[in-house]
């Protein structure tokens, strides 16, 4: 019987955040905590209809109490040939939970890439410390260490690359229902603790990994406020929509930059913006406005649905995607150029990168992925500022309450640490 062991680690979202669907730089980070995922050959069990049967049984550790998801493989199987949005109505028809979408969706797309599909009945058993619902990607630490199990459990032994990311990436976009970029799995694919992961999310390329000085960390402040990218009609989602919206938008101008599709825009410089594409947004839209002017938004983003009774941040968001990458680069510049230098140079850097941040947070704010416990925790870590060491902190990854990512001195973690116990909150390194 075969057997195949994986892991992943989640990840804290330094700078870029939800700009990873628009073709942002992004910066990203791994964290110590992650998920592992153990799959086992197991004996053919006996079906309900006395007939032997190859199953897939799925289990997580993460959620005891909950029973373990038992399908037929070759249905499963059958399913995945012909499309994973033929896996995700199986499952949603067969009752599955949704934490079991995420292994038996990447199953489905790693099995479905490779051809191959296991001979044997399998027992999956999933097992992480990575927060659940806390913006460290929970989800995509799960997809990646999938995707790992079953290379080991297949015995292939090809390089790691960026087809796996996008392959993780599918199973949340199609089977789950979340519509996420790709900075998510590729972070938790390629991501190292300690340094920074510049990932190029237009072309899906990485940059060489900057590590961070010895006495400079990366701490995630989980808030506690979960948020769900695969909800009925998330902030994310309307965020990216208005994105998508504001794309539209520019396209119909002759003037305009070109731009085919929404990760066109992470290319857009901001002078270009400002010159070619502000002046024709509006600050809000509604949804039944734009739709009766321009449709929809599927020659855009496929991911993005517009509805008429929402009212959407068009302009903010545009700008929030075309800042990002700006934001980031800035950031990386500053990084690198001053990883050697004395200390008060250093320092000084260091809260540029910190108000880059701080900056980002207020852009979150204004497209509807900010949350008032956010504002307060980052307003009391930034009353000691960069003198006491902490130098920058902002609503990370999908927003709405998840994780603060803080940049700070070793020095400062105690500061941080009261804090946290204020709120009885367990920090992430």
């Amino acid at each position: 019987m075969g057997r195949g062991r994986g892991s992943a680690p989640g990840r804290l979202d330094f700078l870029g955040g939800v700009s990873d669907y628009s073709g942002a730089l992004v910066l990203e980070a791994a964290i110590q905590l992650e998920t592992r995922v153990t799959i086992e050959g197991r004996k053919e069990e006996e079906g309900q209809d006395g007939n032997n049967e190859l199953v897939v049984e799925v289990e997580s550790v993460q959620f005891p109490g909950t029973e373990a998801v038992v399908l037929g493989l070759r249905d499963l199987e059958a399913k995945a040939r012909e499309s994973l949005e033929r896996v995700r109505l199986h499952l949603s028809s067969r009752g599955a939970p949704k934490w079991s979408s995420y292994v038996l969706g990447t199953l489905s797309s790693f099995c479905r890439y490779l051809g191959r599909f296991p001979t044997e009945s399998i027992r999956v058993v999933v097992d992480s410390d990575v927060p659940h619902g806390q913006g460290v990607s929970s989800s995509a630490s799960v997809e990646v260490a999938v995707v790992r199990a079953l290379r080991d459990y297949f015995e292939v032994e090809e390089e790691e690359s960026l087809d796996l990311a996008r392959l993780a990436q599918r199973a949340e976009n199609e089977v789950v229902g979340a519509p996420c970029g790709i900075m998510d799995q590729v972070a938790c694919l390629f991501g190292t603790h300690g340094a920074v992961l510049p990932i190029n999310c237009a072309s899906v390329s990485l940059s060489d990994l900057v590590y961070l000085p010895d006495d400079i960390v990366l701490v995630g402040f989980p808030t506690r406020v979960q948020h769900d990218l695969a909800g009925e009609y998330t902030p994310y989602e309307r965020a990216r929509t208005a994105t998508a919206m504001a794309a539209k938008i520019a396209q119909t101008c002759p003037n305009s930059p070109e731009i085919r599709s929404l990760s066109d825009i992470g290319c857009l410089s901001l002078s270009k913006f400002e010159a070619c594409v502000k002046p024709l947004l509006p600050k809000t839209l509604s949804g039944s406005a734009f739709l009766a002017k321009y449709e929809g938004v599927g020659e855009i983003d496929a991911l993005s649905r517009v509805k008429p009774d929402e009212e959407y941040p068009v302009l903010d968001a545009m700008e929030f995607a075309v800042q990002a990458s700006l934001f980031a680069g800035i950031a990386l510049s500053l990084l690198e150029s001053n990883a050697f230098s004395e200390k008060a140079v250093q320092d000084k850097a260091l809260a540029q990168v910190g108000e880059l941040m701080l900056l980002q947070h207020q852009s979150y704010n204004k497209i509807g992925l900010g949350h008032v416990l956010t504002d307060s925790i980052i307003d009391l870590l930034m009353s000691f500022g960069p003198g006491n060491g902490i130098y920058g902190a902002r609503s990370s990854g999908g927003g709405s309450g998840g994780t603060i990512c803080i940049l700070c001195n070793e020095a400062a973690l105690p500061i941080i640490e009261n804090i946290a116990k204020e709120y009885k909150i367990e920090l992430i390194l």
